[in-house]
């Protein structure tokens, strides 16, 4: 998947730079304490005292986070929803170019629907990601059963979301409705591609491995432009799906 096949090439290219500072910037000069060992040692006990002894858990006291951690934790969160914005934006300029229009109208249409991109990652943070939290606690073999399902079914149904959004200006719950049904007959070459997005991803890392230390920071610049990569091709493959979806039903109803 080139990255970079649009008229506005530019834009392409900025963008994959943004994300390789963003990457190797917060990676190799983290903001905070990323040492988050003790609290890993604090859930070992918790999951140690829930198997064996339930009713002493208040001896147990609160998880061992410094000020460091938190700052951590929220910059990388922050950094998360960045990456995410900027393959939303990507897909945005897809589109437009795919239309004909300008990348300045791609950008321009973006920001206007950034407030229901930004209502739809919460929606879909608050309705995905909080229910694992009591799982991940207790380290339960449930969280493996709700990550294959979210991944499986989820994923794919909910895929162009965001395209609608920005294409269709949808609201975030119409695009969740439309996405539904748009992704009928396309939704296992959704998840076909994302798993051939992420296998490519993990092969080119272990290939440089072989080479470089993982270890050291130079390999942290590989996975920075590999990374960088992925996020991009995650935007435009959300557009071509959205243009995959458009072209099925425009056959089926002809």
């Amino acid at each position: 998947m080139k990255i970079d096949s649009l008229r506005s090439r530019w834009v392409a290219r900025v963008l994959f730079i943004v994300v390789f500072l963003i990457y190797t910037l917060s990676t190799l000069y983290p903001i905070g304490d990323p040492d988050l060992s003790k609290y890993f040692q604090w859930l070992e006990r918790y999951q140690s005292y829930i198997r064996t002894n339930p009713d002493t858990l208040s001896c147990l006291g609160l998880p061992v986070l410094t000020k460091g951690n938190i700052l951590f934790i929220l910059l990388r969160t922050i950094i998360s929803d960045v990456y995410i914005f900027i393959a939303f934006l990507y897909t945005g300029v897809y589109l437009s170019d795919r239309a004909q229009m300008k990348a300045r109208a791609g950008l321009m249409r973006y920001l206007s629907r950034l407030p229901a991109l930004i209502s739809w990652v919460i929606f879909i943070t608050i309705l995905f990601v909080f229910p694992l939290l009591p799982l991940i606690m207790d380290m339960s073999i449930l969280i493996i059963i709700v990550v294959l399902a979210e991944m499986f079914f989820v994923v794919p149904s909910l895929f162009l979301s965001p395209a609608l959004i920005l294409h269709e200006r949808k609201s975030s719950f119409e695009s969740i409705i439309a996405s539904i049904r748009k992704t009928q007959g396309i939704k296992l070459s959704i998840l076909t591609n994302l798993m051939m997005l992420g296998l490519l991803f993990i092969i080119f890392l272990l290939m440089f491995s072989m080479f470089i230390n993982p270890q050291k920071q130079a390999f942290q610049l590989v996975f920075g432009y590999f990374f960088s990569y992925l996020v991009l091709a995650f935007g435009r493959l959300i557009g071509y799906m959205y243009e995959t979806s458009v072209l099925l039903q425009s056959e089926t109803s002809a």
